[in-house]
């Protein structure tokens, strides 16, 4: 397999993210960028953009849908790969003909922003699927109201709702396990390239338990204890601020409605997603990063990770806990403020309406900025050039120009997954409330998101670091909470949101145990209907596995050409050789000249008394 070396005509057998890695492990093997940055004598060091690529991409790429683009390499003007490191094995069907467009991304920015611009893409397009049942839905609704079908819509969208997530969960795992052997990620060892260190740990170097001669960053156990500990009691103690802010809003919604104010539970929801942003950039601000350094992690991988576990789970409280309680719990305690708002679905439709519509604009708002930040930066700088020189600033260079755009870190990672991920739980969980409207805004946003972070990290921030990885990381395990909460919310807004003495009209018998016994009929209603749902998931991962056996098969092919090319295991019921040859010319001149290193030079190591021949 070649490629195309940079600036020449003939081919490498190296990528430029390859390159960028190998140049970036053997760099930091005697300069240490995160102290220089730390000390003030580097502002920073990143690698830089290609304007080649970076021209192609645009135009190919950020300028066209992404949904539909559909072309190759040589399409694109990039260079032609000979095989796609599967051997003779070729794309996995359909899914590796559509993407190409994702190798060229994993070409260029690397494994970690290439899962994560696939996510972007499969769920578009499941949304977009989503969106023509949602259609229908909605016109049934309304041509339905009034009568004693009109929950029936609304019934049978939340059970294409919830097949349709159990099926873009299981596409999805299928699709990230198939491009991680794709791009030969599902055998990656973590200590191939080493991993940036956390600026912000603070330790010391000790013996490494597997290389006593060699020591590395530790975190003291001690101290790593203390504070995880320190960091879920402020969680919960954070948490609990929510629950009050909440609990505060309403009381004070209530209390305006009792006086009059026909507004005042569109107040409330406003009031609602001003406490939601306040509140999240507190968090993301100030709080999350002193509860992470507590926990002493080394690796900036660990770092980010951590952080954005913890981002998560504090947004999804702060966000969603204000509609699980009114959905679920508001009619039991407090069924007088249902009553004078027309009732909890209406309630519950209100604030829905307001705070998701609010949020979506707001995040769209998020999504733009540093387009804002870059331009307004390139202003900034010419009008002092203006003032300085009383001329026309001179046209920057494409490196000067990098110099102004935002660096790309883990935490602008996490922000444009929860931009993707937020959404999906709003709709995934609440959209059978308004259907045909919460999809459609989930639509716009993603469909947004997906123009805006390709521009930003094309044109409007600097070249990232090409991490690997073999998906999209503890997203999964996000995605895979949702697929059980889409399954128990959908089943209790059944319950609890429609009429279900007019749904059980076909069933006198239940209809009539119903009316006399509401709590006990529904809780049999919730657990049956969880058991077949459950049920049907379970089927579902026995009939079609996370794994497609051709995948499976591939993996074996590979393992076994790995175990005879690198460790020389030959069976005695194969025939087969594998032989490496090498067509270039390995001779190196300068090398061939160069004369041994003898005791007393700078760079002269004794060399270990275990290697030492024996007197």
């Amino acid at each position: 397999r070649k490629y195309e070396r940079p600036g020449s005509v003939e081919s490498a057998v190296l990528r430029r993210v390859d390159r960028i890695r190998l140049m970036y492990d053997k760099i930091t093997d005697y300069l240490d960028f995160d102290g220089f940055e730390q000390l003030g004598l580097v502002a920073e060091a990143y690698p830089v953009h290609d304007s080649a690529i970076v021209e192609t991409l645009r135009s190919k790429w950020v300028n066209r849908s992404l949904l539909s683009v559909q072309w190759s390499r040589s399409q694109a003007g990039l260079p032609t790969l000979e095989g796609n490191g599967l051997g003779n094995q070729g794309d996995h069907g359909r899914e590796g003909q559509q993407g190409k467009p994702m190798d060229i991304i994993r070409d260029y920015f690397g494994e970690k922003i290439a899962f994560y611009f696939l996510f972007l893409e499969k769920l578009a397009t499941a949304e977009i699927t989503l969106a023509i049942i949602a259609i229908p839905t909605s016109i049934f609704r309304h041509v339905l109201s009034g009568t004693q079908y009109g929950d029936v819509p609304q019934l049978l969208y939340s059970l294409c709702l919830v097949l349709w997530f159990m099926g873009f969960a299981k596409h999805w795992r299928r699709v990230q396990f198939a491009y991680a052997n794709r791009w030969g990620m599902d055998t990656i060892l973590q200590d191939e390239i080493k991993q940036p260190i956390n600026p912000r740990f603070c330790g010391e170097k000790q013996p490494s338990p597997l290389n006593k001669l060699l020591k590395v960053l530790r975190p003291d156990k001690q101290k790593q204890f203390r504070g995880s500990i320190k960091s879920m009691l402020a969680q919960v103690m954070f948490m609990l601020v929510v629950v009050v802010g909440v609990s505060t809003i309403e009381y004070f919604a209530a209390e305006f409605d009792a006086q009059g104010n026909s507004w005042a539970y569109q107040i409330a929801a406003l009031a609602l997603i001003g406490q939601i942003k306040v509140l999240d950039f507190l968090w993301t601000s100030y709080f999350v990063v002193a509860l992470t350094d507590w926990e002493q992690h080394v690796s900036l991988a660990d770092y980010d990770t951590s952080k954005a576990r913890k981002t998560f789970r504090w947004k999804f409280i702060n966000t969603f806990y204000s509609f699980f309680y009114t959905a679920f719990f508001e009619g039991i305690l407090d069924p007088d403020k249902c009553k004078s708002a027309g009732g909890c679905p209406r309630l519950l439709h209100n604030n829905l309406t307001i705070v998701y519509l609010t949020y979506i604009a707001l995040s769209i708002v998020d999504v733009v900025k540093p387009v804002v930040s870059l331009k307004y930066r390139i202003w900034k700088d010419g009008e002092v050039e203006r003032e300085a020189k009383q001329k026309k600033p001179e046209k920057r260079s494409f490196l000067e120009h990098q110099a102004k755009m935002d660096s790309y870190r883990g935490d602008d990672h996490t922000a444009d997954y929860l931009e993707i991920v937020l959404p999906m739980y709003f709709f995934v969980m609440f959209s059978m409330v308004a259907p045909l409207f919460s999809v459609g805004l989930a639509v716009l946003c993603i469909v947004t998101q997906l123009r805006a972070d390709a521009w930003k990290l094309l044109l409007g921030c600097r070249r990232v670091f090409p991490d690997k990885a073999a998906g999209i990381g503890g997203w999964n395990v996000a995605v895979g909470v949702l697929e059980f909460l889409c399954i128990i919310v959908n089943i209790l807004l059944v319950i609890t949101q429609l009429d279900l003495v007019a749904l059980l009209g076909f069933w006198p018998h239940l209809q009539e145990l119903l009316l006399e016994n509401p709590v006990a009929v529904k809780t049999l209603i919730f657990f049956v209907a969880l058991n077949v749902l459950m049920t049907v998931r379970a089927v579902i991962n026995i009939l079609i596995p996370d794994k497609p056996k051709a995948l499976s098969l591939e993996r074996a092919r590979q393992n076994l050409q790995r175990l005879k090319l690198l460790e020389k295991q030959i069976t005695a019921k194969t025939s087969e050789w594998v032989k490496i040859r090498v067509t270039q010319d390995l001779t190196c001149p300068v090398a061939d000249k160069a004369e041994p290193l003898q005791r007393g030079h700078a760079r002269f190591e004794e060399p270990l008394p275990l290697l030492m021949h024996r007197q």
